[in-house]
């Protein structure tokens, strides 16, 4: 599982170069020194920056089950997990 995340955040890493994100860093550490946490790519485009933090989910897990039923269900609730994780660090 670590390594298909690990290749979906370099795909997208090297789309974003492509497409003519200034700035492109893998698993940056330097956001956060004293925290583990960090997103999967820091990308700087234009005046804007951009954290993204890939996640694979699957709906019928018992944790996303009940929330699978509706279209994205699954994927609003692991969208909610992320901006709580990182909300403070994003500001």
């Amino acid at each position: 599982m670590k390594a298909r995340h690990r290749l979906i955040a370099k795909r997208i890493a090297v789309w974003a170069r492509r497409a003519g994100v200034t700035s492109v860093k893998l698993e940056p550490q330097h956001l956060d020194p004293e925290s583990e946490k960090r997103p999967d790519i820091d990308m700087i485009l234009g005046p804007e920056r951009y954290l993204v933090d890939v996640a694979m989910i699957h709906p019928t897990c018992p944790t996303y089950i009940m929330k699978a039923h509706t279209p994205l269900g699954a994927c609003k609730t692991m969208i909610d997990t992320k901006l709580d994780k990182y909300d403070a660090l994003a500001t």
